[in-house]
C-alpha cells in the first residue's frame, strides 16, 4: 500500500516498482472497526490464529513451521494501539484512482490464496496500472515471498533485470 503511493506521489524517483499481496482498497470498512474492537477487548491473542490462518496456507503452516511460529509471536507481540492505528490506516485508505498515474514498470504479485488481499485486488491494480505485469504464485497465501520463495524471487530477479537501467 505504501508502494502504491510511492508510486503515485514520487514514481519519477523510481526505476521500476513491485507491489506484492497488497489491494488499492481495502472493504468492507466494517471488518475493520470490527477487528479494531475486537482486539482493544481482547488484545492481540483473539485475532493471531485467524492471522496466520489468512497469511499462510494449511501447507504452508505446516512446512513452514517455526517461521509461522516466529511471525505467531510477532503477531502476539504487537502493541495493540499500533495494530488499532495499523488497521484504521487500512480501512481508510483509498487508492483506486490515484494508482492510474503510476508510470514506472510495475510488477503486480499475489498468492492465488490470498485471501486478506485476494487476486481479484491485484487484477484491479494490474488494471489501473497501464505499465504492469502481473504475477499469480500458486501455492501460496498472503505470505506469498515465505511461502514460494522459489517462485517469488524467480519473478522479482526476472522482473528486476528486465527493469534496470
Amino acid at each position: 500500500m505504501i508502494g502504491q503511493m510511492l508510486g503515485t506521489q514520487y514514481g519519477d524517483r523510481l526505476i521500476s516498482l513491485t507491489l506484492s499481496s497488497t489491494a488499492a482498497y481495502m472493504a468492507p470498512k466494517e471488518i475493520w472497526d470490527e477487528r479494531i474492537e475486537t482486539v482493544q477487548k481482547g488484545g492481540m491473542a483473539v485475532i493471531a490464529d485467524a492471522t496466520i490462518d489468512r497469511w499462510f496456507t494449511k501447507a504452508g503452516q505446516k512446512h513452514l513451521a517455526s517461521s509461522v511460529e516466529k511471525i505467531r509471536r510477532v503477531i502476539l507481540n504487537t502493541p495493540v494501539q499500533g495494530f488499532c492505528a495499523s488497521c484504521a490506516a487500512i480501512r481508510d485508505m483509498d487508492q483506486r484512482e490515484s494508482i492510474r498515474t503510476v508510470s514506472a514498470q510495475t510488477l503486480v504479485m499475489v498468492g492465488e490464496h490470498d485471501s486478506g488481499t485476494p487476486v481479484s485486488a491485484a487484477e484491479y491494480i494490474h488494471q489501473g496500472i497501464t505499465s504492469s505485469s502481473l504475477t499469480i504464485i500458486s501455492n501460496a497465501a498472503h505470505f506469498v515471498q515465505m511461502e514460494q520463495s522459489s517462485k517469488f524471487n524467480h519473478a522479482l530477479l526476472e522482473f528486476i533485470q528486465k527493469n534496470t537501467i
